[in-house]
């Protein structure tokens, strides 16, 4: 039998347990109170975290249960999320535990449906894999609400909007959006309160990537392209998605790049998420961006990029062409080696399709 060391303090910790746990018992079912009530105490040794590992007796390391990730370098304290102190407090990462992902399956309503919804034309390339794309949700905010800058708060406080969208890439060139989305039944998408949608709504794309068939590993650097606020994660292996790249707040189109490697792979894919919103009408752009990560980066320049952090509505990109057409500072980033993440790229989790395809 394993003996443990328990100190006055803990021994303290364990009754106001108890007496919590007696008080919030009748209000477990209903309010999850109990959860509550364990998120102000530490492990107590030889129990086990919500996370999965196992707390170790007094003064001992704790194990935690992870897969091998795909995401290369230490944590820089870049996980950390903007949030209001007024709503829920977003954790560093998102467990993929059903609330927050998106529920692929059964037959799409048409009236519900958007399909290419930043293409005119609404369709995919004939031949398309009926696998290929992302799928994506959204929130929108009331006239009544405040207009929130950054994109949890428009997805904690917003309103979850029923209908399904289905994009082949992310790669929305800056460029004037007031015309809102189309569904598949040629109607343009309302919100489900009636009134139109083409600002102050926040959408949640998911998909993984995949590389080509025969192509090796390989370590790759993200970025972002964002008017306004976005963020990348990837699902380190052991279901929770870490924050690669943060472009969050009201701004102008602004590049920010990422300060850690991640592996990508033709004989597996990697889960991805990224999270947007849209402020005032005016502009929207959203464009992921990958790179070869270098020898240089692994020595300690944390994969930086001159452009990284700057911004500009026509830095990038000149909106008032339809479609948008690049600028000079753009075309640098082509031949410093970025490029728009293929859309050959992104495959929906099995056995989820697309019926944009």
């Amino acid at each position: 039998m394993t003996r443990f060391k328990v100190s006055a303090n803990q021994i303290k910790e364990l009754k106001y347990r108890v007496v919590l746990t007696t008080f919030c018992g009748a209000l477990t079912l209903a309010t999850g109170c109990l959860p509550e009530v364990n998120q102000f105490f530490s492990p107590l040794p030889g129990s086990t975290n919500p996370g999965g590992s196992t707390a170790a007796p007094s003064g001992g390391p704790t194990t935690p249960v992870v897969e091998p990730s795909p995401i290369v370098g230490a944590d820089d304290g870049s996980d950390q999320d903007y949030y209001d102190p007024s709503s829920p407090t977003d954790p560093a990462v998102d467990n993929d535990n059903g609330q927050d992902g998106i529920v692929v399956g059964g037959t799409d309503d048409p009236g519900k449906t958007v399909c290419n919804p930043f293409d005119p034309n609404g369709t995919s390339p004939s031949g398309t894999p009926s696998d290929q794309g992302l799928v994506a949700r959204i929130w929108y905010l009331s006239d009544d609400q405040p207009r929130y800058e950054h994109v949890k708060q428009y997805q904690h406080q917003g309103h979850p909007e029923s209908s399904r969208f289905y994009f082949p890439s992310i790669n929305v060139p800056t460029r004037p959006f007031s015309e809102g989305f189309s569904t598949q039944n040629g109607d343009i998408l309302r919100r489900d309160d009636g009134v139109p949608l083409f600002e102050y709504f926040s959408i949640r794309y998911e998909s993984t990537l995949r590389l080509p068939a025969g192509q090796p590993d390989k370590k790759v650097q993200f970025a972002l392209l964002a008017d306004d606020g976005a963020v990348f994660r990837v699902d380190n292996g052991n279901g929770e998605y870490k924050k690669i790249v943060r472009n969050d707040g009201n701004h102008q189109t602004k590049f920010a790049c990422a300060k850690k490697a991640v592996t990508l792979s033709s004989a597996s894919a990697t889960p991805i998420r990224l999270d947007y919103y849209q402020g005032p009408r005016y502009h929207i752009a959203v464009v992921l961006m990958m790179r070869e990560w270098t020898a240089a980066q692994d020595s300690g320049d944390n994969g930086g990029d001159a452009a990284c952090g700057t911004s500009g509505n026509d830095l990038f990109f000149d909106s008032t062409t339809t479609p948008s057409t690049p600028k000079q500072a753009y075309v640098d980033l082509l031949n410093r080696g970025w490029q728009v993440v293929p859309a050959g790229y992104y495959h929906l989790k099995p056995p989820a399709l697309n019926p944009c395809n």
